[in-house]
This record gives C-alpha cells, sequence and structure tokens, in this order.
C-alpha cells in the first residue's frame, strides 16, 4: 500500500467471530485481544512527527536523518526510539529475515513499518521508545512470520480453487511448547490480518481437553501412569470434537453457526475443565483463515521399541490412532523450536501467575512443577522428529531462546 494510506478509524475487538471493519466485532464470544487503535497517521508523516517529540521531550535520545525527498519515497524513514533504531538495515538483519531468503526486493518496509505501529499497539507497546527486545520481538519475529504466513494463505487459496474448492478456508498450524507465546503470535497474525480486511478463527488444542469427569476416568483407568493423572498429553483431548469443529469452519455451509469450545484452566482450582456449550463463542460468518496451535501439534508415533518411557505408550497410541486427524487437517505449518524443553516451567509459571493475577484461581508452582513433569517426556520424545522432519509440505522451523527472542 502506498504511504499514504489511512487504516480506517474503527475499534475492533479481535475474537473467534468479529468481522473485518466492523466497530464493536459480533456479539456473541469474548474478545482474549487488546482493542485496535485506529492509526490515523501516513507513515512519512507519522515518522516526521515522532522525530519532532523526541526532539522536544527532554530525556528522550535524538537520532536525526536528512535524505532527499526522492530517497524517503523510496525508503522507510528512520525512526527515533529510546534505545533502538529501526531502519531497512535493521529490518533485513534479522534471524528469520536472512534464514527465510528474504530480500529487499521480496519486501515493501514502508509497509512493514506500518504494519509494525500496528503490532506495537496490539501488545501496548509505545513504538516510539522500543528497548531492543521489543524491536526484536516485532520486526525481527512476528513480522517475518506474518509475512511467511501470508505468503501460505496466497498460495493455498490458490490451490483451492484450481482444485475447485474456492470457499475452502486454510488452516495455518503453529507449534510451540508450553508458554512459549502460541497465543500471543496467533492474536498478532490475526490482528494485522484484520485490518488488512482478512477474517480468521484460532482454535487451541488446550480448548479440546476432555471434561474434568472424563480425564478423571482416564486417571482412573490408569493409576499407575502419571502422565495421564491430569490434562495435559495426548490421550487426554477430544480429537474428534476438535476435528469436526476444524470441518465445519473450513467447509462452511450458507447460514452456519459454529461453536467453538471453550476450556477454563483456572476451574477446579487449577485443574480446568470444559466451559457449558452455552458459553461458547459461536462463529456465524465464513472464516477466511483458521489458525490452529497447540504445544505437541505435530509430534509424530515411533515404534513402540523406540519409547524412551514405558508409560509413553498409551500416548504414543493416541498420536497415531488420532492426532493424525488433527495433522492431516494443516495446510502449513509453523514450528517454534526451543533450545531446552526446560524452558516450560519457568514459562507455564509466569502464565499461571498472570492466569492468577486476572482470576484469582490456578497452580501453584508446585503444581505447575507436576503439571510439566507430566509433558517433560513427550517433549523429549517428540520434539527431536518435529524439529527435523517435514510434518506437512509447507512448514517454517524457527527457534527461540529462554528469553522467547529468535535466535
Amino acid at each position: 500500500r502506498p504511504a499514504t494510506h489511512l487504516v480506517p478509524a474503527v475499534k475492533v475487538p479481535i475474537d473467534p467471530v468479529a468481522r473485518p471493519g466492523a466497530a464493536g466485532g459480533a456479539a456473541s464470544g469474548q474478545s482474549k485481544g487488546a482493542m485496535m487503535r485506529p492509526f490515523e497517521m501516513p507513515i512519512a508523516g507519522a515518522a516526521l512527527f515522532a522525530a519532532v517529540v523526541a526532539g522536544v521531550a527532554l530525556r528522550r535520545r535524538i537520532v536525526a536523518t536528512f535524505m532527499p525527498a526522492e530517497a524517503c519515497a523510496e525508503s522507510v524513514a528512520m525512526m527515533a526510539t529510546a534505545s533502538t533504531v529501526v531502519t531497512e538495515q535493521y529490518i533485513s538483519e534479522g534471524v528469520l529475515f536472512q534464514r527465510m531468503g528474504l530480500s529487499h526486493r521480496d519486501i515493501n518496509f514502508k509497509n512493514w513499518y506500518r504494519v509494525g505501529h500496528i503490532v506495537a499497539q496490539e501488545l501496548r507497546i509505545d513504538h516510539d521508545n522500543l528497548s531492543e527486545a521489543e524491536a526484536v520481538r516485532i520486526y525481527h519475529f512476528y513480522l517475518p512470520v506474518l509475512e511467511w504466513v501470508r505468503q501460505q494463505i496466497a498460495e493455498v487459496v490458490q490451490a483451492h480453487v484450481e482444485a475447485g474448492d474456492p470457499d475452502r478456508a486454510p488452516v495455518i498450524g503453529l507449534s510451540c511448547p508450553q508458554g512459549g507465546g502460541k497465543t500471543t503470535l496467533v492474536h498478532v497474525l490475526r490482528s494485522v490480518l484484520l485490518h488488512e480486511g482478512t477474517m480468521s478463527v484460532a482454535l487451541s488444542i488446550d480448548d479440546f481437553y476432555l471434561p474434568h469427569e472424563d480425564l478423571q476416568k482416564v486417571a482412573d483407568a490408569s493409576p499407575d501412569n502419571p502422565l495421564l493423572q491430569g490434562r495435559g498429553n495426548p490421550g487426554t483431548h477430544d480429537v474428534a470434537l476438535g476435528a469436526a469443529t476444524l470441518r465445519r469452519l473450513t467447509h462452511w455451509r450458507p447460514g452456519g453457526r459454529v461453536p467453538v469450545p471453550r476450556y477454563d484452566k483456572s476451574a477446579r482450582g487449577g485443574a480446568g475443565d470444559r466451559l457449558p456449550p452455552g458459553q461458547w463463542p459461536v462463529v456465524t460468518e465464513r472464516p477466511q483463515v483458521v489458525f490452529f496451535e497447540g504445544w505437541c501439534l505435530g509430534f509424530e508415533p515411533v515404534a513402540a521399541a523406540a519409547l524412551c518411557d514405558p508409560c509413553l505408550a498409551p500416548v504414543n497410541a493416541a498420536l497415531g490412532e488420532q492426532f493424525e486427524a488433527w495433522t492431516g487437517a494443516l495446510d502449513a505449518l509453523v514450528v517454534v523450536q526451543v533450545e531446552d524443553p526446560e524452558y516450560v516451567y519457568e514459562w507455564r509459571r509466569e502464565a499461571e501467575r498472570e492466569m492468577k493475577g486476572r482470576s484469582g484461581a490456578g497452580m501453584s508452582d508446585a503444581e505447575v512443577t507436576r503439571f510439566c513433569d507430566r509433558c517433560m517426556p513427550a517433549y523429549r520424545q517428540y520434539l527431536p522428529g518435529l524439529y527435523t522432519a517435514a510434518v506437512v509440505p509447507r512448514q517454517l522451523r524457527l527457534e527461540i531462546g529462554a528469553d522467547r527472542a529468535p535466535v
């Protein structure tokens, strides 16, 4: 888009039933994301305005760059921030930018800069005072992934058209360990796409855990297996419900209404339980994209003799007998790799503390440790395969460190 393009001044909540451009979104469902705030200033003018404000503020470091008007028309204006200067060179030096083989010829940097403002607003970050960590998060992580996702959506849609199924929505999967930032990344992707007029729905495998009573039956049936004493591992999900929900969303029928299950992890003292169907958000408009994220999405079964822990036998069976229904529905997959799965312990503690701060309920640190202990054998068994094999033909693999930044 040209630098003078103005994003419409509307506020749109990001939830499974939000409609592009409709103030307030749909009536059903609760928004998990922040409200979009309007970005009403042309890009070149915004950069100039930011520089002027920075010059007035005594506590801001000033970075000033003068270039001919012709150069400004071809290059993104430099942004003065507290600690980081975002330029074309800074963006192109990102580890994902280079790993994905992107080049200056492939990218509209003015558009990246505009989208960077949108992402910062969604994350409640001051774009004019980005820290190094914030700049990396936006320009070296989220925007390169967004670029790849856009490309996959376009190619998959074209493939569906050529196959005579033009209304089928692409399914973009995201596999990342617990606490690694899956929900935030999906929220960012959906927010930007909605600004661009693309309505999407987000599903999580967490919302397809079995109800509490059924989880208890699974635990009681295997009292000596610590991996099944609560939600988490494959074998504790309602895969059939998830597959049916995916199918109804991607193969939309006129006048359709698709309830999307929701799981309350804070229920029952942090043990969790599925919400009653009356509290599920309902999708009433055909989605153009479906995002599906989960910590074990893409795990593939191994030979029984290769299992590192005999307690993994029912988990391995569930992957072979059930999870193919989910993996087979994916058109593309983003795999977020971690240097060490032990990061999950602290990430999960952080998430539980935040949840307890919001709702007053959640797991204690000791309960988080036990929860992660249940999942760690599966991480050790199945992550090596996920990190080396192509689960689906369209796949992006990236790696993050303990700070969740790309490495």
